[in-house]
């Protein structure tokens, strides 16, 4: 209790400073309600409320700051990729889970890389699966002998994506010792023929830890299909080529990147939690790693086609993000004020950790608004207890909207769907609300909920934006 309320006289302190502004504002609001205890209940929603418009309107202008960056990605010719000096070896992991519908479709599509056989592997580990996946997998390795290794692994309690890829990695240590990097994707992924030269080409450029550009591989498939495509868009330039080109860490996206050797030894491969590229990429930033984003390296991912299932899906990513950054964020802080660190990375990474809570901020605003209303038929004066005034939030959203809209087009969305954005921004957006609340709510839980996969594609089909 009395940690609390040293926490409460912390908040209460900074909360009357953010709040000097708008003082008189609250001055009627402490004589309509002399009780002692209805005054404590007006500053203490004052304080919270300054402390909420603070947080949304930095965030919202440090996003769209750092997010100015990612106008113009780095982008690799042709020439330079086919003109390299130096070709690593690399192991190509593929997690699959009762996959029967897609893992041939992917193995198939995998075969069409344009990289030297010699130098690459596939390695599929079959997890847990009850169907007929690994055999499916074998038929298609057959014909390549030494080329693609199936596995399968049985385990009853270690279930999951990141045992997985720990089975696998310590197989790779055992068997394919010679492989410089490694590559994790699902079975679902399909990867563009010139991923492996693109990651090749920043590894000789020192890079340890890439990410590659996430596509989406059924675009087309529906509305929420079309928006996990609209969102995977702006993502890659205002998050990842942003901070490329500022020579800032991005994060992992699950699938789609590559690790040295020498890297995933020196961090380890110690993750558990429902979002292990997550965790991994905290780890290494925490460590002093810097994580690249390649953007020529495509992977086309399959997104869920029902909000239900999409819900569902990020709900399991805010649980494991929630679990990850209630357990790392000290040590990120540690980092932070440690001499020599990487303040520019660790202080985004801090921002990044807690990027959910904004989700349930809003809640609580939209929540209060509808309280305020009420209170609002009895002299209560909503618009008092913010810091800042409501064009300021509506400008500063509106700006970061836009930049959004501004970089979808750059990579392909077509300017005028515009009748996607507003189920884009009203409905799929929204769901972000109660799925990053639930996932706080079950942010110790490490149960796996799988997302079913069918679609069935060909890498000369697709393109950044279909």
């Amino acid at each position: 209790m009395w940690k609390f309320f040293r926490i409460y006289l912390v908040i209460f302190t900074i909360g009357i400073l953010f709040g000097g502004l708008q003082t008189q504002s609250i001055l009627p609001l402490l004589q309509l309600y002399r009780a002692p205890v209805f005054s404590g209940f007006i500053i203490s929603l004052f304080v919270v409320f300054s402390l909420i418009d603070f947080y949304f309107i930095f965030h919202a202008l440090y996003t769209f700051i750092i997010g100015l960056a990612g106008f113009v990605p780095t982008k690799i010719d042709q020439k330079a990729l086919n003109s390299q000096s130096k070709l690593n070896s690399f192991v190509l992991i593929v997690c699959a889970h009762n996959e029967r519908a897609v893992i041939a479709n992917s193995l198939q599509e995998m075969l069409k890389l344009d990289y030297p056989k010699k130098l690459l592997k596939i390695l599929v580990i079959c997890d847990n699966c009850s169907d007929d996946t690994a055999a499916l997998a074998r038929q298609i390795g057959g014909n390549y002998p030494g080329f693609i290794t199936v596995l399968e692994r049985f385990d009853t309690v270690k279930k999951g994506k990141p045992h997985a890829v720990k089975y696998a990695i310590d197989y790779v240590n055992q068997h394919f010792s010679g492989a410089e990097a490694i590559s994790i994707a699902d079975a679902d992924n399909i990867y563009d023929v010139k991923y492996f030269k693109v990651m090749n080409y920043h590894l000789n450029q020192g890079a340890e830890i890439i990410q590659g550009y996430l596509g989406v591989k059924n675009p087309d498939d529906s509305m929420t299909s079309r928006c996990g495509m609209y969102s995977y868009s702006a993502t890659a330039r205002v998050y990842f080529a942003a901070r490329q080109n500022l020579g800032m860490s991005s994060t992992l996206g699950g699938t789609g990147f590559v690790v040295t050797r020498k890297a995933l030894d020196e961090v380890g491969w110690d993750m558990f939690s429902l979002v292990e590229d997550f965790e991994f990429s905290t780890k290494a930033v925490i460590m002093g790693k810097k994580i690249d984003f390649a953007y020529g390296a495509i992977t086309y991912d399959e997104k869920p086609t029902t909000m239900r299932v999409s819900l569902k899906q990020r709900t399991r990513w805010m649980q494991g993000h929630w679990d990850v950054a209630i357990r790392q964020w000290k040590s990120v802080l540690e980092a932070f004020f440690s001499p020599n660190s990487n303040k520019a990375d660790l202080f985004d990474y801090f921002l990044y950790l807690w990027s959910p809570l904004r989700m349930m901020l809003y809640c609580y605003l939209f929540l209060s608004i509808l309280v305020t209303w009420y209170l609002g038929a009895i002299g209560f004066d909503y618009f008092g207890l913010l810091l800042f005034p409501w064009w300021l939030k509506a400008g500063v959203s509106l700006a970061n909207l836009l930049q959004d809209y501004s970089y979808a087009t750059l990579e392909g969305v077509k300017w005028y769907k515009i009748w996607v954005y507003p189920y884009y921004y009203l409905i799929f957006g929204m769901a972000w609300i109660p799925a990053s609340i639930s996932g706080f709510v079950q942010r110790k839980s490490r149960v796996w909920v799988k997302t079913e996969h069918k679609i069935i594609t060909h890498v000369e089909e697709l393109g950044k934006i279909a």
